[in-house]
């Protein structure tokens, strides 16, 4: 059995390029993923799927264990997200590699495939299966690592604008106090009409300001707990 593993090794060492050729075939004929093969350049091809292939035909040779092929598979999820490919897309590439490479497999025994073994008890397609199952969950626990620290952010952020907002608030209902202040000694002062006109006008945007600054200290304390509503039922009143 050792025999034949080895010169199914050979056989597949020797096909190698061939696997890839005939995965570009197969992913031309996928009207799905037509348009996205179409923008793969040679680095994306030739960064991963090579790489998967040489690790599987040196476990065949005895020469790599299941581990390195992991590591492998890891480092294809790690760059596919960087990429832009979603899980669906890892998923796709990988179950069409596999489809291919058991293909060439296939060709290179008359034996049933399934026999394989690899490291104890795994077979071949164990270790297919393995790669697309590792690479995907690289994949998933990057991109929610990546969620988990946005939403962290995005919670520092909030709290950021909460404390701007409290002490905006605070600092410009400070200001408005001695203007108003200000406005009531100018109308003791005895000013003539023109000027009692000017400072009421002065003094209605002053207070309006002001309902708008306790507006937002009113938002601010509910934002942070230090508003209670209490909720009480009232009469309605129809209207004729």
């Amino acid at each position: 059995m050792a025999s034949e593993i080895d010169q199914i090794a050979d056989y597949l060492e020797q096909h190698k390029n061939e696997i890839l050729d005939r995965w570009r075939d197969a992913a031309r004929a996928e009207s799905e993923q037509t348009e996205r093969l179409a923008k793969m350049d040679d680095r994306e091809l030739l960064d991963h799927l090579p790489a998967l292939t040489e690790a599987l035909i040196q476990t065949l040779r005895g020469k790599e264990k299941k581990s390195l092929v992991e590591d492998d598979a890891r480092r294809h999820g790690h760059q596919r997200r960087l990429d832009g490919y979603s899980v669906v897309d890892v998923l796709w590439e990988l179950t069409m590699f596999r489809r291919v490479f058991m293909a060439v497999l296939d060709e290179a025994s008359a034996a049933v495939i399934d026999w394989i073994l690899v490291e104890g008890s795994t077979t071949i397609l164990d270790l297919m299966d393995l790669c697309a199952r590792t690479s995907i969950e690289q994949h998933v626990k990057e991109t929610e690592r990546e969620r988990d620290s946005a939403a962290s952010r995005a919670g520092s952020l909030e709290a950021q604008r909460q404390q701007f907002l409290g002490t905006l608030s605070h600092e410009l209902r400070n200001q408005i106090q001695p203007i108003l202040f200000g406005l009531q000694r100018l109308k003791d002062s005895d000013p003539t009409a023109y000027q009692l006109r000017a400072v009421e006008m002065i003094e209605r945007q002053t207070r309006h300001q002001s309902f708008l600054v306790e507006d937002l200290l009113d938002l601010s304390r509910t934002e942070i707990g230090k508003i209670e509503l209490r909720l009480s039922l009232v009469r309605s009143q129809r209207v004729r």
